[in-house]
């Protein structure tokens, strides 16, 4: 009750550059809608890649980055709302940095992805940095 009273007068929206295909830009430099799903991760100052295809999307780009990011399967029961089916990159502060355009059954758009993990957590590991 009180989240929904607080959200409208706290929700910081940042504008964002959409990497690769814009997937859905109310989404975009918002606050994650499933909080609880990446918690860990954020409280420890680290990024999440939360995988909200039940582990049917491939991101195994992000291995590059597991030193800075973790990849968090979310139950497919708890994937509904606009993101559904997809991947979503949440930053340490819990604003979403990149969503995934694929729907379910369609591929990662890992060129995106790439970009969005270099863009806002460094070079991958074995990349040098620029």
């Amino acid at each position: 009750m009180v989240r929904r009273l607080v959200r409208p007068i706290t929700d910081v929206r940042y504008p964002l550059e959409a990497f690769g295909e814009a997937a859905d830009p109310a989404l975009l430099g918002g606050r994650i809608d499933n909080l609880d799903a990446v918690s860990a991760p954020l409280r420890a100052g680290r990024g999440a890649l939360l995988d909200r295809s039940g582990g049917a999307a491939d991101l195994s780009v992000a291995d590059e980055w597991k030193a800075r990011v973790d990849v968090v399967t979310a139950p497919v029961a708890d994937s509904a709302g606009p993101a559904a089916g997809r991947a979503v990159l949440v930053r340490p502060d819990g604003h979403v940095a990149w969503i995934d355009p694929a729907g379910p059954g369609e591929p990662t758009d890992v060129k995106g992805l790439s970009a969005a993990l270099a863009a806002w957590f460094g070079a991958g590991d074995g990349e040098p940095v620029s």
